[in-house]
């Protein structure tokens, strides 16, 4: 597609919208039924109003190319014919050819439809709202949204029918008067934040101030802080506490968490399939190390995880959000929440470590084993070929951990301990084995600054040795 027939905040649609007071007041009415739940995701960054589009919210997001996604509206207060409704979604194709990958979903949002057209919007949600349902059968879903992909095509011809499939809702909203769109706004609010007791009167100065607070800023970015600074100060009350910042780590195993920072773990999850090769583990630390750059710029200092993670993956996490960045990290272990910053005055060695120095270096690396209630030094020997254990930095505790006090002093005696080795041999790399909690893992990864490049290393089963997994420079 040429420049000149890209959308832009110049042509004559995407300046046409500023002198439409009606239809600027049913667009400003949606974004205000949809800024409840955006306010929910800590990845909401913002929105504006009379942008490219009607209404776009920004999101972070670590796998999208610039780090961000938008979800676009195009909100038309009138019943739309077919050729109005064509002329929406020629709109929303033009846009994704011409800047693809940036929008999440792009939503047409009308009080109604015509009668003949009135299934799109119907079958659409009942297939998303049936969806978590018959999630574990996949030939109900898959025929179900085949059947309303042929119809679409058959509706729009095959090109417009296959990118409406793909990317776009439908939504029906009959917020044409102010009434109407205050109640939108509380019933929003109740559903996003249900333990939230506030009075009408709060609620409409609320909506009232969000409508100042969008008329002044018309065409601009109104920021997640600003919206929340109008709207908590209208309430009295504090609706959102973004710290710590819920990141979750999502596993093979796991749903999606929309209300969280997310981390797609999944093939990173070991099992039957085994870990992916070192080259690959960048799919996991990349994004890993984008959310704590956004994080740290943002300002959060605590992390609660969520999610289950293999020991590669915790350490890699650690690694990401490391104290010397100024990271905490909440994480649950057996129905408790532990933190890396639970400070205690007890010793590591009080915990009964045993430990045995390395000899020297292993090809100018030295070798670390860490085992607890098992001792991993007979199958590191195995994997890398050694002629003897003494070449092996083994350290090795007989008891669980079963205090976040417990895991810091631990952590805090192991890397005193390979910080002591790396000042004796000087080795150009790392390669640890661990056997033992992913707790552990993840929290001496969150101290494993100013240390050589590490390589990590994951147990299989089926082989009996250990697979290289992610390295850390």
């Amino acid at each position: 597609m040429s420049e000149d027939t890209k959308p832009t905040l110049t042509d004559a649609r995407g300046s046409g919208g500023l002198v439409a007071q009606s239809g600027f007041d049913y667009q400003l009415w949606e974004a205000l039924a949809q800024l409840p739940g955006w306010l929910l995701q800590p990845a909401f960054e913002g929105f504006i109003l009379e942008g490219l589009e009607d209404i776009e919210g920004r999101f972070f997001t670590p796998y999208a190319p610039e780090s961000r996604v938008i979800d676009r509206f195009q909100a038309k207060e009138g019943s739309l014919t077919k050729t109005a409704i064509i002329e929406v979604l020629g709109n929303f194709m033009q846009y994704e050819e011409s800047y693809p990958g940036t929008a999440r979903v792009q939503t047409l949002v009308t009080p109604s439809l015509l009668a003949k057209l009135q299934w799109i919007a119907k079958d659409q949600t009942r297939i998303q709202k049936a969806r978590p349902f018959y999630k574990p059968f996949a030939t109900v879903t898959d025929a179900s949204e085949l059947k309303f992909r042929n119809d679409l095509i058959a509706e729009f011809g095959h090109a417009l029918g296959n990118f409406v499939a793909e990317n776009v809702d439908f939504a029906l909203r009959q917020c044409t008067d102010v009434h109407t769109a205050r109640l939108a706004f509380a019933q929003a609010m109740e559903a996003a934040f249900p333990a939230l007791d506030s009075t009408h009167r709060r609620l409409k100065a609320a909506f009232d101030d969000l409508v100042t607070l969008a008329n002044e800023h018309r065409g601009s970015h109104i920021t997640r802080a600003q919206t929340l600074h109008v709207l908590q100060a209208a309430l009295g009350a504090s609706i959102l506490d973004d710290d710590p910042l819920q990141v979750h780590i999502r596993s093979d195993r796991d749903p999606k968490q929309p209300q969280m920072i997310e981390i797609d773990a999944s093939a990173f999850a070991g099992g039957e399939a085994g870990f992916p090769e070192t080259s690959e583990w960048s799919a996991l630390t990349t994004p890993l190390n984008q959310v704590a750059d956004w994080a740290h710029q943002g300002g959060h200092h605590r992390i609660r995880l969520s999610g289950s993670y293999r020991l590669s993956t915790a350490f890699a996490i650690g690694t990401a959000f490391r104290a010397a960045r100024g990271f905490d990290l909440n994480f649950p272990v057996k129905g408790d929440w532990w933190r890396t910053d639970d400070y205690s005055q007890q010793e590591g060695a009080a915990l009964g470590w045993q430990t045995q120095p390395a000899t020297g270096l292993v090809d100018e690396r030295l070798v670390i084993a860490v085992g607890v209630l098992r001792n991993p030094v007979q199958e590191v020997v195995m994997t890398l070929g050694l002629s003897h254990q003494h070449e092996v930095l083994r350290l090795q505790l007989e008891r669980a951990i079963t205090s976040s006090h417990e895991l810091r002093a631990a952590v805090s005696y192991i890397k005193g301990q390979v910080v002591q080795a790396v000042s004796t041999y000087r080795p150009n790399a790392l390669e640890v084995f661990m056997v033992g909690p992913a707790a552990l893992a993840l929290a001496l990864g969150h101290r494993w600054n100013a240390l050589p490049p590490t390589q990590w290393y994951e147990f299989q089963a089926q082989s009996g040795m250990y697979q290289p997994t992610c390295r850390i420079k």
